[in-house]
């Protein structure tokens, strides 16, 4: 110790001398911990698994420790202080026993620790698949190679049972030596892998092919036949052995006769000879089989078709023609000729003897009828003549729908100017100068665009009523001042005719006053379906009224019908001047209304008269009234729709009221909607399965009844056969249904719309309904 003052600095300074010296040249490194091995996961796998990744588990783990496997050094990848990993192979494992996995922490400190791996007993393999699959029977030996899984160094492959000669490539590859002795009868043979106990088993076994050769055909006898000829046919070659199967344009099998290795018969279905044809004929061995052979052509070649007789040889020109025609040599696919028409064969009996060929319609005139049977062979038959006859007089057609740039135009309905001049469709109004004697020009107005339907237009074209009504919705009628045809001075103006909340238009059409001045609508309820409690209403549109005259319904005019739903036009009707407005009742009766509009002020009380009716379940529907409301003509319903006209003796003195029927299921099935001109002389309708020269129609249609009122001494009331008026320029009926739209006042022009293609106008595709005025002949 120092105690005086330079020993304290000595001291002092010593003590500094010490601490550099202490953390300086005396120092010692720090030691690595030794390592210790807790587990193994796995800790066991069978012989021949395949190769994975193995946890060691424990502590004291370095990333620079070292692994071993029974001493072989392997790639650790350090995972933390605790755990390390190393790969193990597919070889590691090829044998059950144990291995030594150990672990190593180097110097200063450090150590090993060690652990044991359990390499177990192998499992049953697994064969997934076989190279080569399928060898030809007879072939010289080969090897084959195994996939699967679990095979371990021992492991055998089996051949049907029996070990074969086997080398182990790893634990998922086994290759076999096959000899030729195992491949000289074809089937299929079971390979599988066996591994031995303890542990092992066999696997499942997949099947190899020995197959037999595909076979070679030379020749076929017969190598061709006429349609409907022999059956059986004799196929030459070689390499065919029992089971073959003869295949008919190689997918479909047929019934076969094994004869020899070099031939074979089959019996081919009357369907593969019924026309002429080129198919190839080939040939299968039995299962396994190395496939198909080679195909040869075997042709049917088409007879020469002949006629004898038609089924019937004459028929009304427009209607369907169900052409039967007998003889011999028809074939499926036989075409038959009628005129400037072809059609293919509908059917054809099993005997080649009568075909059926079926053509929309067919024009008038003599029309040579002949089968063509096409190549292989055939030719073409001898000719028949067949007759198709007119349905009447040619009626003058003018397609009326065609929009402003002169292009038809699909439509399904049309509404008639009391004249016949003007036809409105759709959103459209037409001016067809019919009855100007000169200085006229066709032209069309559109005067919507929100998909109205026009439901009837005025003596001058410039009003219009039309119709927008979606199922379950309040629809909406209104009332189009066009100023069509107006020449200065006017601006085109729409009204929405008031429509009582909940009701909905068009529930059985509407009317329009050839001057414009009156409407007459039904409406009915959205919600109630049956009744259907219908309300016909009058509207005043004031076209023509007095000066402050103001559009609205006339409520003395208006009354409750809830009667017949239809929604047909013309379901109701009233006289030019809106006084007498029938309709179809609550009971379905026709009722006529006086609204007394017109007449003098104290000379008329408003009154409805029930003016005919039918015992239940009938029902009478679709009045029309002449321009007087003397004749009213309408539809009933007893068994078959009849048309009735009925004389009210209204204006008329010293008359007696009275009805009669002017049609009967002698002219058709049955006959609705019908039209009346002003006088009473002509009525228009529509029958369906109309009955003309004893044939019955094929459509609904649309003729004209004289009534002959009126008119000079020498008519003849129609009786039995109503004048058709859907005729074509040659006389052939309309070849689709026609429907009867409107009625000029005096009957001269009939408005009709139909989707046929025969009455003399050029219709382009897309436009499957057009609109016609037709003129009518007995006018």
């Amino acid at each position: 110790m120092c105690f005086n003052g330079l020993g304290k600095v000595l001291v002092s300074f010593c003590g500094c001398v010490l601490l550099v010296s202490c953390g300086g040249g005396n120092s010692k490194p720090a030691s690595n911990p030794a390592p210790a091995v807790q587990s193994l996961s796995p800790a066991s796998a069978p012989a021949g698994s395949a190769a994975f990744t193995l946890t060691v588990n424990g502590s004291g783990f370095l990333s620079g420790s070292t692994v071993t496997w029974n001493n072989s050094s392997r790639t650790a990848s350090f995972a933390s202080s605790s755990q390390v990993t190393i790969p193990v192979s597919a070889s590691d494992v090829e044998t059950a026993g144990s291995a030594t996995i150990s672990v190593t922490n180097p110097a200063p400190g450090g150590g090993q620790s060690s652990a044991t791996f359990t390499i177990g007993s192998p499992s049953a393999p697994t064969v997934s698949s076989l190279s080569p699959a399928s060898t030809l029977m007879g072939s010289q030996a080969f090897t084959l190679t195994v996939t699967g899984t679990n095979f371990v160094p021992n492991s055998v492959v089996q051949w049907n049972g029996a070990n074969l000669a086997t080398t182990y490539v790893s634990n998922t590859q086994l290759t076999a030596s096959v000899s030729a002795s195992n491949v000289v009868k074809p089937g299929n043979v079971p390979v599988t892998v066996a591994t031995p106990a303890p542990g092992g088993g066999t696997s499942s076994a997949v099947q190899f092919a020995v197959t037999y050769p595909p076979p070679a055909v030379s020749a076929l006898k017969p190598s061709s036949i006429t349609a409907g000829g022999p059956l059986t046919i004799a196929v030459t070659g070689t390499g065919f052995f029992s089971g073959a199967t003869v295949y008919w344009n190689t997918t479909a099998a047929r019934v076969t006769q094994f004869v020899s290795s070099t031939q074979l018969t089959a019996t081919l279905l009357p369907a593969d000879v019924a026309s002429g044809r080129v198919a190839s004929i080939s040939v299968q061995n039995p299962s396994p089989t190395a496939g198909m052979s080679n195909a040869v052509s075997f042709t049917v070649n088409n007879p020469v078709p002949s006629i004898s007789s038609l089924g019937k040889s004459s028929q009304i020109a427009g209607t369907t023609v169900a052409l039967t025609i007998n003889g011999s040599g028809f074939v499926p696919a036989s075409v038959v000729h009628l005129g400037n028409q072809a059609a293919a064969a509908a059917s054809v009996n099993s005997m080649g003897t009568q075909l059926v060929a079926n053509f929309v319609s067919a024009p008038v005139g003599t029309l040579p009828v002949m089968v063509v049977n096409g190549a292989p062979a055939g030719g073409t038959s001898n000719t028949v003549n067949f007759d198709s006859t007119p349905a009447g007089t040619p009626v003058t057609q003018t397609l009326i729908s065609i929009d402003p740039t002169g292009a038809p135009t699909n439509q399904l309905s049309g509404a008639m100017s009391d004249t016949g001049r003007y036809v409105a469709f759709g959103e459209y109004v037409r001016d067809t100068c019919l009855g100007v004697a000169s200085g006229c020009t066709p032209t069309t107005l559109q005067y919507s665009t929100g998909g109205d339907t026009a439901a009837g237009v005025s003596d001058t074209g410039r009003y219009v009523t039309s119709q927008f009504h979606q199922s379950g919705t309040i629809g909406d009628l209104k009332f189009w001042d066009t100023c069509f045809g107006v020449a200065s001075g006017c601006t085109p103006s729409t009204i929405t005719v008031p429509i009582a909340t909940g009701d909905a238009v068009p529930i059985g059409g509407t009317w329009l006053a050839p001057n414009a001045r009156y409407l007459a609508y039904s409406t009915g309820s959205t919600t109630t379906t049956n009744p259907p409690n219908l309300a016909v209403n009058l509207f005043d549109s004031c076209v023509g009224g007095p000066l402050g005259c103001t559009p609205a319904p006339i409520s003395t005019g208006q009354f409750t019908s809830g009667g017949y739903y239809s929604t047909t036009e013309n379901a109701l009707n009233a006289t030019p001047d809106g006084r007498y407005l029938a309709y179809s009742d609550a009971s379905n009766a026709i009722d006529l209304y006086d609204s007394c509009l017109g007449a003098a002020p104290g000379t008329c009380t408003q009154s409805n008269t029930v003016l005919f009716s039918v015992a239940s379940p009938g029902a009478c529907e679709h009045p029309s009234l002449s321009s007087t409301a003397r004749y009213v003509v309408f539809g009933c319903r007893v068994q078959e729709m009849e048309i009735r006209l009925q004389d009210t003796c209204i204006s008329a003195t010293s008359c007696t009221a009275n009805t009669q029927t002017i049609t009967s299921t002698a002219i058709g099935a049955s006959s609705s909607a019908p039209i009346i001109s002003s006088d009473g002389r002509f009525v228009a309708f529509v029958t369906n399965g109309a009955i003309i020269n004893g044939e019955t129609m094929d459509y609904p249609s649309v003729f004209v009844f004289d009534t002959c009122t009126g008119a000079p001494s020498g008519c003849t009331p129609t009786t039995t056969a109503p004048t058709p008026i859907c005729i074509g320029p040659d006389g052939s009926i309309a070849n689709a249904a026609c429907n009867l739209q409107g009625m000029s006042s005096d009957g001269k022009y009939i408005l009709i719309s139909t989707a046929a293609t025969n009455l003399g106008a050029t219709i382009p595709a897309g436009v499957t309904n057009a609109v016609y005025v037709a003129v009518n002949p007995l006018k």
